[in-house]
C-alpha cells in the first residue's frame, strides 16, 4: 500500500471516529419512565380537554365526581423525560391537560428511544371530551356525551359511547362498537367499522373499506354519507328503516338484500359485463338520503 493510500485510510477512520463520538451509541438502551398524576373534583358533566405532543390517549367513564389523569412519560434518560412538560388547569367544570415535549430531535446509533407521553384518564360517564394527539392511538369507552377525537397518525377505538362522536385521523383505522347517536368519522388512510344504534352517520376514508352495522332502533334522522376512495362498502340495516338509498361505484358491483324490501327507481347503471354499478331507490316509506360511494370496490346493502 502506498503512503498516500495509508494516509487516506487513516483520515477516513479518524473522520468515522468523529462522527461516532457525535452520536449516542447504545445497543442495550432501556427506556426511562415517569408517571405524573392529576386529580380534579367536578360536578355534573365536565368538559375535559386532553392534548399530547406524541403518545396514545385512553379514556374510560366511571361513576365518580372526579377526573383522574395519569401521564406516562418516556425517554432515553431522566434528563430526557424532564423536558416533557405537563400543564393542567381547571376553571369550574372545565379541565385542560396539555403535554408538550422539546422541539429538538435526537440522533442515535443503535436503539432509538423516542420521547412520548401517554395519557390515561378516568372521567364521569357524562362528559364532554376533546382528545388531541399528534401521533398515537386513541381509545374511549363507557361514555355519554360529546367526544371529539383528533390524531395526526393513529388508530381510534370507541366502545359504548352514547351521544355525538367525532373522529378525525390522518392515518389509521377506526373501530366504533356499541355506539349510539350521531357519528362523524374521517380517516385519510384506513378501514372504518361502525356498529350500534345510529341516527346520523358520516363515514369517509381516503383509502380503506367501510363496514356499517345499524341495529334495530336506528333511523335516518339526518342524511347519511358513506364514502371511500378505494375499498368495498358493506351496510347492514334493520328491516324496518325508512330512507332513500343512493349507491354508486366506479369499479365494482352494487348488491341489495331482498329482505330489506328495497324498491329500485329508474336511473341505475350497469357495466358492459352486466354488473350493477349504480342503484337508487326506496327503503320502507323513503325519507332522508343514505348516500354511498366508492371509486374502486363493491357495495353491499344487507338486512341486519
Amino acid at each position: 500500500m502506498l503512503a498516500t493510500d495509508v494516509a487516506r485510510t487513516m483520515t477516513l477512520v479518524m473522520a468515522g471516529g468523529v462522527l461516532l463520538t457525535a452520536c449516542e451509541v447504545n445497543f442495550n438502551a432501556e427506556a426511562y419512565r415517569e408517571r405524573e398524576e392529576k386529580r380534579f373534583a367536578v360536578k355534573g358533566a365536565p368538559e375535559v380537554s386532553l392534548d399530547t405532543f406524541d403518545g396514545g390517549i385512553e379514556v374510560r367513564g366511571w361513576d365518580r365526581d372526579e377526573v383522574l389523569v395519569e401521564i406516562e412519560k418516556q425517554g432515553a434518560s431522566a434528563e430526557d423525560v424532564k423536558q416533557i412538560v405537563v400543564t393542567a388547569r381547571q376553571e369550574g367544570n372545565r379541565i385542560d391537560v396539555e403535554v408538550r415535549g422539546p422541539q429538538t430531535t435526537q440522533l442515535t446509533v443503535g436503539v432509538h428511544i423516542s420521547r412520548h407521553a401517554r395519557i390515561i384518564a378516568s372521567v364521569p360517564k357524562s362528559s364532554q371530551l376533546e382528545l388531541r394527539t399528534a401521533d398515537g392511538a386513541v381509545s374511549v369507552e363507557r361514555l355519554a356525551g360529546r367526544v371529539d377525537v383528533r390524531s395526526g397518525d393513529g388508530s381510534v377505538r370507541a366502545y359504548q359511547v352514547d351521544g355525538e362522536l367525532l373522529v378525525d385521523t390522518s392515518d389509521g383505522s377506526v373501530k366504533l362498537d356499541d355506539v349510539s347517536g350521531r357519528v362523524d368519522v374521517r380517516t385519510g388512510d384506513g378501514s372504518i367499522v361502525i356498529g350500534g344504534t345510529l341516527q346520523h352517520v358520516l363515514a369517509r376514508s381516503g383509502d380503506g373499506s367501510i363496514t356499517l352495522k345499524a341495529r334495530d332502533g336506528s333511523g335516518v334522522a339526518e342524511s347519511w354519507d358513506v364514502s371511500t376512495g378505494d375499498g368495498s362498502i358493506s351496510l347492514y340495516l334493520p328491516a324496518k328503516i325508512n330512507a332513500e338509498l343512493d349507491c354508486e361505484t366506479g369499479d365494482g358491483r352494487v348488491r341489495t338484500d331482498e329482505g330489506l324490501g328495497f324498491v329500485a327507481a329508474e336511473g341505475g347503471s350497469t357495466s358492459e359485463d352486466g354488473r350493477v354499478r349504480a342503484l337508487r331507490g326506496k327503503l320502507g316509506n323513503g325519507g332522508r338520503l343514505i348516500h354511498v360511494r366508492t371509486n374502486d370496490g363493491s357495495i353491499s346493502v344487507r338486512k341486519w
